[in-house]
């Protein structure tokens, strides 16, 4: 898989630290790569509210492995 660029991972962080507050529900996450789990420690509030969305049908497919394992 590509390597998120720096932007790519700071809007992330961002994301996340709003998804911290109580005032969000869930963070939906669509596209290829996986979030680094530096992104997410120390905060397993946002960890908890994280819905990832794949585009790509190749990407499914890894995923479902990755987590039938």
């Amino acid at each position: 898989m590509a390597k998120a660029s720096q932007n790519h991972l700071e809007l992330i962080k961002c994301a996340v630290s709003l998804a911290q507050k109580r005032t969000f529900d869930h963070l939906l996450y669509v596209g290829d790569l996986l979030l680094p789990e530096d992104i997410f420690r120390g905060k397993s509030r946002a960890r908890k509210k994280l819905v990832q969305a794949v585009v790509s049908e190749a990407s499914a497919r890894w995923w479902k492995r990755r987590a039938c394992k």
